[in-house]
């Protein structure tokens, strides 16, 4: 009996839910059959009007849904607003949420009639329901009516002291909003936002922070008391309020904490004191000591690496980043170690996510390049055929950043896969883009295996270039599909280009010698080479390194030794083919022309300079003597004339200056070919050559032109722009929305982007954040004692051990610009520069300024004493002064007596 009793029972659940949903699609197909496309028949308008009168709550709700479906479908429904209305104060729940629904939707347009509801929303604020509430505070501060802002501000007060966490976190929501409707309400606001602020949900302090943010984001004396408490709440809090409290505190402590202070005291027993007025502060032994309200910020992100959400994972890697040492950082410095694993896992994600995370990794391997090097070989290898660009493009400027810290092994396997996509791939016709690419990433790879000492590492890399070259131009990949080959060949040429400036001007003759014998093997590579851009590196390379490679004897002259520079064959060969080139490439032998005539007239002056060094010229002729002053002088001037007139004839009698194949050459292009050019630019180019090099006592002016010392090049990127990772902490933000805007467009900054803050200069609010009690509030973790201070032994920053950038400094030759060399040569003539300025006397501090007051009353005391017993001496010599002198008045006295007596 009981079984079949069961089965009715459901049988007639089953029944009653099989007519609802019949009537449910029946109300929805007659909804679409009334629904017209230009707006609402009359028939609808009058049908919806009578349920929305209706007294049965169930043809109130149909009406209801009828009104806002046909609002989401762009219809007017404006004048459904008083049917609407009138069911504010239903009971029923669902019809409530409709009700505000449509209510926040025409509240701007009908503020007369919306404003007959707020006493009966303001009644709901009094309901039992906690949703109910804090729908009512939500409706409220939703209705953007100005009239209402007292009441809204009122309500707010009210919602703050209420039982339920989630009223609460409502109240906090519409602060803003009640901020936007009337500003003058922020005083009052400010205060309630202070009591959110230390609420004991976590619930609740989330979207305070975010209320906070908008409308009083300058008020650090809000959070002084509150840091601690919101460290502890934030691994609760859910993933926006993680956010916006993680982008806070990153703030605050820049603000509030400082990066150098003063050095860690020992106290008495050899124990260590704590750091006083410093955050992050370098110990005498090379380690760094934080700041203990630093560190329990830090320690209570390293909770949060293990979220699911992207963005917080991002806001913890930028608070390592910023709030972290100067590099180069300590090798056991636990907490921006501690990202580059949850960084790199998001590259598994979806495209959209995995680019910002490559952003974000690409920018803080920029500084730190040693955290991502483990997973060069496992994540940032790229797959053109499955990845988007702007993916494989991040992914390979990773692996040239990390390319010094990987090992040999994983050199050779980068090395070996940028090599096979600049050839093409499998199919030797890819994309331009990837060879180019490519061939760049070669060269970053040695620019930056450079710069970290490894010679061997970019003349691997430059062997990769030089086999690109001479394999593409003599190849059938030359004239390959999309034309691939003549990419990679100026790609490649030009890439090479700057690293023989960098060798040339960092490792100084050795460098110089491996350079020339590059210039020779890519000048082989003229004949077979099409591309004009490829052709113009070439010949810009062979003029720039024209003095290079001749042998260090007296006479300047070649010795045999094979060594010999081919500058002035190439200029031959050129001149040949001058006029079936490109206006580029003409260019490029113009100034070859001329950089070869130089080097050619500073060779002869040398050699004639050691000439005359080894054969003395003869003494001067002494003239007759004649008689009368007349023929002296006549004579005199006459051996002079001939001596001018003898220098004249035999410069311009020299047969090498008029034989010799390089001015020759230099007559043939700068004044015939060039002069008859169809490009005025080239044209005028000539002529100044030919001016400038007419006048043989301007070799040197012309050498400062055309050999000056060229800088070393940059191989800077987009991401490196958008971070300024030149200087450490400048450009955006890590995890900013304008860092990744700035790496697509490729500048540093975008508008409207608000940069980090410095550090500050003193330690600011440390009495407050202590006297709240510390702790994480009723839901943080383990508290950090104040006079803890965790120290991390390392690399010394500037010291002699160090990490990345230490060691001792060579003796390097560096290149100077021409300005430089004109300045040294100014200096050299004799023009002194002004003395520096005398050191600004040392500053005293309290103790020493007390001592000094002592010693000075001390001698204030002994000058008075010294005074008074010079006194007291110059009394009693007066004294005896006196009596001296009245024993002489009485002797004078007697003899006269004496004398009238006789």
């Amino acid at each position: 009996m009981e079984s079949l009793a069961r089965i009715s029972n459901m049988l007639e659940t089953a029944r009653d839910l099989t007519l609802e949903a019949a009537q449910s699609a029946s109300a929805s197909g007659r909804r679409k059959d009334l629904l017209g496309s230009g707006g609402l028949k009359s028939t609808v308008v009058q049908e919806t009007r009578r349920l929305l009168n209706s007294r049965m709550d169930r043809e109130v709700l149909e009406g209801l849904k009828r009104v806002i479906e046909a609002l989401s479908r762009g219809h007017d429904c404006s004048e459904f607003f008083a049917d609407v209305i009138k069911n504010v104060a239903s009971p029923v729940l669902s019809i409530k949420k409709l009700v505000y629904i449509y209510l926040l939707h025409y509240a701007e347009s009908e503020p007369d009639l919306a404003l007959l509801s707020i006493n009966t929303i303001q009644k709901s604020l009094a309901d039992q329901n906690p949703l109910v509430r804090a729908m009512a505070i939500r409706v409220m501060s939703g209705i953007r009516v100005p009239v209402i802002s007292q009441i809204v501000a009122l309500a707010i007060k009210k919602c703050v002291t209420d039982m339920s966490p989630y009223v609460r976190k409502s109240a906090a929501l519409a602060i803003p909003k009640c901020y936007r409707l009337d500003p003058g309400t922020k005083n009052m606001l400010v205060e309630i936002l202070g009591v959110l602020l230390g609420d004991r949900s976590y619930y609740v302090v989330g979207a305070a922070v975010v209320a906070y943010w908008e409308i009083c984001p300058e008020r650090w004396d809000l959070i002084h008391t509150r840091f601690r408490v919101l460290c502890g709440m934030m691994v609760e809090m859910d993933e926006w309020g993680q956010l916006a409290v993680l982008r806070l505190l990153t703030l605050y402590a820049r603000k509030c904490f400082t990066q150098q202070g003063q050095q860690p005291k020992a106290k008495k027993g050899g124990k260590g004191g704590k750091a006083e007025e410093t955050a992050i502060t370098a110990t005498p032994d090379g380690g760094y000591v934080i700041d203990p309200d630093l560190e329990f910020f830090l320690s209570k992100c390293t909770l949060l690496l293990h979220s699911r959400n992207s963005a917080v994972i991002t806001a913890i890697a930028s608070a390592f980043h910023h709030l972290s040492p100067p590099p180069p950082l300590p090798s056991n410095y636990p907490y921006l170690g501690l990202i580059s694993g949850p960084l790199v896992s998001l590259l598994r994600s979806p495209p959209d996510i995995a680019h910002i995370a490559l952003i974000n990794i690409v920018a803080i391997a920029l500084v730190h390049p040693r955290l991502f090097a483990p997973y060069a070989l496992t994540h940032f290898l790229i797959q053109p055929a499955v990845e988007p660009v702007h993916i494989w493009k991040l992914k390979m400027e990773a692996l040239t950043i990390v390319f010094p810290w990987l090992t040999n092994d994983g050199r050779r396997v980068v090395l070996t896969e940028l090599e096979y996509f600049a050839n093409g791939g499998s199919s030797g016709s890819a994309e331009r883009e990837l060879v180019r690419e490519s061939v760049r990433a070669i060269g970053r790879c040695a620019a930056a295996a450079e710069g970290q000492g490894g010679g061997k590492i970019a003349k691997r890399c430059l062997g990769v270039l030089l086999r690109l070259v001479t394999t593409t131009t003599t190849g059938a990949s030359a004239t390959g599909a999309g034309g691939g080959g003549s990419v990679v060949v100026a790609e490649a040429v030009t890439v090479i280009r700057h690293i023989l400036q960098a060798q040339a001007s960092t490792k100084g003759s050795k460098g110089e010698s491996y350079a020339n014998m590059v210039v020779i093997k890519l000048a082989q590579a003229l004949d077979t080479t099409t591309n004009p851009q490829a052709r113009a590196s070439i010949i810009w390379l062979v003029g720039e390194f024209a003095g290079y490679g001749y042998p260090e004897d007296d006479d300047g002259e070649d010795d045999g030794s094979g060594d010999g520079n081919i500058a002035a064959d190439t200029l031959r060969i050129l001149a040949k083919g001058f006029v079936d080139e490109s206006e580029q490439v003409r260019g490029m032998i113009v100034l070859l022309a001329a950089k070869v005539y130089v080097v050619w007239l500073n060779r002869r002056q040398l050699r004639m300079k050691n000439q005359a060094s080894r054969n003395p010229p003869p003494p001067p002729r002494v003239p007759p003597i004649s008689s009368g002053f007349g023929g002296i002088g006549d004579g005199g001037s006459e051996a002079g004339d001939d001596d001018d007139e003898e220098e004249e004839e035999e410069e311009e009698d020299d047969p090498e200056a008029e034989n010799h194949p390089i001015p020759l050459l230099q007559k043939y292009i700068l004044h015939l070919l060039s002069r008859y050019d169809i490009s005025y630019d080239l044209r005028d180019r000539a002529r100044l050559y030919r001016s400038l090099l007419a006048d043989p006592k301007s070799t040197q002016l012309a050498t400062l032109i055309l050999q000056a010392p060229k800088p070393k090049p940059l191989a800077t990127t987009t991401t490196a722009t958008a971070t300024g990772a030149a200087g450490w902490g400048g450009g955006c933000t890590i995890g900013s929305a304008s860092l990744a805007i700035g790496v697509l467009v490729g500048e540093g900054e975008v508008r409207g982007y608000n940069p980090l803050p410095e550090w500050s200069d003193v330690v600011v609010g440390r009495d407050e954040r202590h006297s709240s009690g510390g702790g994480g509030g009723g839901h943080g973790g383990s508290d950090v004692d104040e006079g803890a201070a965790m120290a991390f032994g390392g690399g010394r920053v500037g010291g002699k051990s160090g990490g990345v950038g230490g060691g001792k400094g060579v003796g390097v030759k560096s290149s100077v610009s021409s300005q430089q060399y004109v300045n040294s040569s100014v200096a050299a003539a004799g023009v002194r520069s002004t003395p520096p300025p005398p050191p600004p006397p040392p500053v005293e501090t309290l103790d020493e300024w007390l001592a000094s007051s002592d010693d000075d009353e001390e001698d204030d005391s002994s000058e008075e004493e010294s005074e008074e017993e010079s006194e007291d001496e110059e009394e009693d010599e007066d004294d005896d002064e006196d009596e001296d002198e009245d024993e002489d008045d009485e002797e004078s006295g007697n003899e006269k007596s004496a004398m009238l007596t006789k």
